[in-house]
């Protein structure tokens, strides 16, 4: 630190060791003295005027100070408009400080804040502007007709189509689904674009659609093609909602969709299951009864010449399937037409022609009835441990699911469930769900296969229908 004492000593030290001067002689300097008058005078002014001139200097540098300062914050407040660029200098918008409290010369917004803080108005128009306007929907209402072109909610649904394809909608009742929900989607391109919705399974009429249940179907129309046909508003609708349909549905349709994929699949299955099955000669039948020659001579001792051999007003066919005597009164088993043959290890019971032979040599397992002249039928038995219906059996044989099964389960009198293979040549059986608390069981399912001669002759299908219809399982 700076000592000023130290100075003032070191100088006169250094005073000390000068060496003294040699002493002038003032009798030869000449002294000029101010004269009295005016040193009184001098002395009286010099001192209010030097305080007035100091006093003016320093007003005139405040005021100057000050103008400066308001020009100054002027500028700054309106040099960015609106904002001020005072509220960016850190210092000017601290809070005051007390005590230890730290200063924080660029200080951050929280989150909160943050998000608190405006947008730029402008943004905000850019977005805006990126928005499109949605296309309402016209709902044109309940349609039950397609054949009426007048119908007002046709006609609707038909003047969306032609104009320009405008987004429609419309529940219109269909014969196999119910109430379907037909949407005209919009424009793509030239191509107008419709969709028809299916109800849910629950809620289909024609049972062999249920799997059709909650799918869809998407259609493209060019635009410029339908207005070519000349139709009105309500003949358009009806047109391109037809044409939209399953049954109009092929290959080289324009069509896509849940719908579709499992209508394709199914027309694949028909096919394969059309080249694996061979083509069957049906037996003569000459009276037009449902049973062949064959089993009329042979098994029944029935004319073949009339339909109705005992003449009670039923035809042969139909009294052999019901298990009644076609000769006369009674039932079948009762004419000594038939045997029965029971099965101890399976427990069930069949009828089938006396003059047919069983072979049983597998314990059960796999039992053979033989005619000795056409063809044969055999029963056999596969396990069904988690007691499935006989649909969902068969779809897991075939690797398959009960939705892609086109043949319809039936149920016998017996209270036993039934499907058929395509080809109709063998009968899969189990008990229903009503019968499982009264018989027990439930865990086999009993398959019976009527297998023709090389041939492929057809000669027993009533027969064979009959001895079905008497399977019986018992408790």
């Amino acid at each position: 630190m700076f000592n000023p004492l130290k100075l003032l000593k070191k100088d006169k030290e250094e005073k000390k060791q000068e060496p003294q001067a040699s002493e002038v002689s003032l009798d030869r300097v000449e002294f000029f003295i101010m004269p009295a008058r005016f040193r009184a005078g001098a002395a009286k002014d010099s001192a209010p005027k030097a305080k007035k001139v100091g006093i003016i200097i320093m007003v005139s540098g405040g005021i100057i100070i000050v103008v400066a300062a308001i020009f100054l914050i002027r500028y700054l407040y309106f040099s960015e408009g609106d904002i001020s660029i005072l509220s960016k200098i850190p210092f000017l918008n601290q809070p005051p400080i007390s005590g230890t409290q730290t200063v924080v010369m660029n200080p951050v917004l929280p989150e909160e804040e943050q998000a608190l803080q405006p947008e730029p108005q402008e943004e905000e128009l850019e977005e805006e502007e990126l928005e499109p306007e949605e296309e309402l929907e016209k709902n044109c209402g309940f349609i039950s007709n397609l054949e009426d072109y007048y119908n007002p909610e046709l006609v609707c649904l038909g003047q969306e189509i032609i104009n320009n394809c405008q987004a429609a909608t419309a529940t219109i009742e269909d014969n196999n689904f119910g109430y379907n929900e037909f949407r005209v989607i919009g424009l793509d391109q030239d191509s107008c674009i419709v969709q028809v919705t299916f109800p849910t399974s629950e809620e289909i009429i024609n049972l062999e659609m249920v799997e059709y249940g909650g799918k869809y179907i998407q259609c493209a129309y060019d635009i410029n093609e339908l207005f070519d046909l000349g139709y009105g508003p309500g003949r358009l609708a009806s047109y391109i909602y037809l044409q939209s349909s399953l049954e109009e549905l092929t290959e080289d349709t324009i069509c896509f969709g849940s719908a579709v994929d499992l209508w394709k699949i199914k027309l694949t299955q028909r096919e394969e299951e059309e080249e694996e099955t061979p083509e069957f000669i049906l037996g003569v039948d000459s009276d037009n009864d449902g049973l062949s020659d064959v089993e009329e001579n042979n098994i029944y001792i029935t004319n073949s010449n009339t339909n109705d051999s005992d003449g009670d007003g039923y035809k042969d066919n139909q009294e052999v399937l019901s298990l009644y005597n076609p000769m006369g009164e009674g039932y079948l088993s009762e004419s000594g037409l038939i045997s029965e043959f029971i099965n101890s290890k399976y427990n069930y019971r069949i009828y089938y022609p006396k003059i047919w032979h069983p072979e049983d040599r597998t314990e059960g397992e796999l039992v053979q009835f033989f005619s000795d002249v056409d063809g044969l039928m055999q029963i056999i038995v596969q396990d069904n441990p988690a007691k499935l219906g006989i649909k969902e059996w068969y779809a897991e044989l075939i690797n398959s699911s009960p939705a892609l099964v086109t043949q319809q389960m039936e149920q016998l009198k017996s209270g036993l469930e039934v499907i058929y293979s395509v080809d109709g040549l063998t009968a899969y059986l189990t008990l229903s769900s009503n019968l499982l608390e009264q018989v027990g069981g439930g865990d086999n399912v009993y398959i019976l296969t009527y297998s023709p001669e090389e041939n492929n002759k057809l000669e027993f299908l009533a027969t064979f229908k009959m001895m079905i219809n008497s399977f019986k399982v018992l408790p």
